[in-house]
C-alpha cells in the first residue's frame, strides 16, 4: 500500500512537472509567434521603398550569372540576398528558378530578411536563422564569410 502511493505520488509529479516544461513551451512559442506577426504587419505598414527594391533586382539581374553572389539595400533595415549562378540551379534538380517570378522572390526574401533582421537583435531567439528558397537564393543571420570563405568581398 505505501509502496502505491509512493508510486502515484511520484507520477503525479512527473506529470505536473511535463505539463509545467509544456506550458513553457508554449508560452516561449506564442511569443516567437507575435513577435513574427508584429515584425510582418510592421513590413506591411512600412514597406521598402518601391525604387529601392527595383535597383535591387537590376543588381540581382546583373549578377545572376556570377557563381556566388550579393544583393544588399545600403540601409539597415534588411539582411542582404546571397544566391548561386543559374548554371548551378540547372544542374540541381531539387532547385528551380522561375524567371517570370524571381524578381518577386527576391523582393519577398530582402523582406524576410527584415525579419531576420530584428530576430538577430533578439536574444530570445536561436542563435542563428536561415532561409534558403528553391531558387537559390538565401538569408542568413549569420556573417557572409561564414557562408563561403571568399564571401569577404560579396
Amino acid at each position: 500500500m505505501v509502496l502505491e502511493e509512493a508510486y502515484v505520488d511520484n507520477q503525479h509529479n512527473n506529470l505536473e512537472n511535463v505539463a509545467h516544461e509544456m506550458d513553457g513551451l508554449l508560452q516561449f512559442n506564442t511569443d516567437r509567434m507575435i513577435f513574427f506577426r508584429n515584425g510582418m504587419q510592421s513590413a506591411l505598414e512600412t514597406p521598402l521603398d518601391f525604387m529601392i527594391l527595383r535597383k535591387a533586382e537590376q543588381e540581382y539581374i546583373s549578377k545572376r550569372h556570377e557563381a556566388i553572389w550579393s544583393v544588399a539595400l545600403h540601409n539597415r533595415r534588411t539582411l542582404p540576398v546571397y544566391g548561386v549562378s543559374d548554371a548551378f540551379i540547372d544542374k540541381d534538380p531539387t532547385l528551380s528558378r522561375d524567371n517570370t517570378l524571381s524578381g518577386n522572390e527576391l523582393m519577398a526574401t530582402l523582406e524576410l530578411g527584415y525579419l531576420l533582421r530584428l530576430t538577430n537583435n533578439n536574444r530570445g531567439f536561436t542563435e542563428r536563422m536561415l532561409y534558403v528558397s528553391r531558387s537559390g537564393f538565401f538569408v542568413s543571420t549569420e556573417s557572409a564569410n561564414k557562408h563561403h570563405p571568399g564571401a569577404g568581398a560579396l
